[in-house]
């Protein structure tokens, strides 16, 4: 609406100052447009976390090369302490054996040794801490002050490593869990199960092996084995970390 505005005098009224006369105008302008509205503000809720800005997505966080390198050292000090331990009391071994397991893919062994009773798989854990687990279960669990770890049953892992040599030897195989590190087991030991300091006596229980043993086809099957999985430890590698990818 557009209001004329008279010129002359008539535009102040009586006894009014003129001032006074301009305001009382501007306030009947604003009366005849109306309320003016506050802009829009949106309120944020609180305890909302605020809108990211609009952009392009983050790239893809990349695991860093060395991120398994303290796992790898710990576990291979513990396989080096039992392969200490067995070189000691006599016992013919091998270590680090890769071969084909029956189910397809393939399959790493810490040790194999030869005892009076014949082959023996030895899989070794480096923990330290309160170790909790059962024979059959699927996963113990790992505690380290107010840290809690899952694992895989070590048993269980340790008898794919069985049924993979017995499978490729055509032999009868042992199976044995050995924790090398200060890992307490406040329930009890599982079977199968034993300690770096009680290794030795669960190794005389078993015997030394014959010569006769030592020359034999199993045994010099087993060196072969450790010449061929030479060949397979970076295929070996890869398949690890597919299965265990680093997050």
């Amino acid at each position: 609406m557009i209001i004329h505005v008279p010129a002359g005098p008539s535009l102040l009224l009586p006894g009014v100052h003129a001032p006074l006369a301009l305001l009382a105008m501007v306030m009947v302008l604003l009366a005849l447009r109306g309320p003016m509205r506050a802009p829009h503000r949106r309120v944020r809720r609180r305890g909302m976390p605020r809108r990211a800005a609009v952009g392009p997505p983050p790239p893809p966080v990349r695991a860093s090369p060395t991120a398994d390198i303290v796992p790898r050292l710990k576990g291979e000090a513990g396989e080096v302490s039992v392969a200490g331990q067995l070189i000691r009391l006599g016992f013919p071994s091998r270590h680090d054996v890769i071969l084909h397991a029956p189910d397809g893919g393939l399959t790493q062994v810490d040790h194999v040794a030869l005892t009076a009773r014949g082959l023996l798989a030895i899989e070794t854990k480096n923990y330290a801490g309160s170790v909790f687990g059962g024979a059959l279960e699927r996963n113990w669990v790992q505690v380290l002050g107010s840290a809690r770890n899952r694992f895989q049953n070590p048993l269980w892992q340790n008898a794919r490593h069985v049924a993979a040599l017995a499978a490729h030897l055509r032999c009868d195989v042992e199976g044995l869990v050995v924790f090398a590190g200060t890992a307490r087991f406040p329930e009890r030991l599982p079977p199968g199960v034993t300690t770096l300091a009680d290794l030795p006596a669960h190794l005389a229980g078993m015997g030394r092996p014959s010569p006769g043993a030592i020359e034999g086809l199993v045994w010099q099957e087993v060196c072969h084995l450790v010449g061929q999985g030479r060949a397979l430890r970076q295929a070996h590698r890869a398949q690890v970390r597919a299965r265990h990818p680093q997050t």
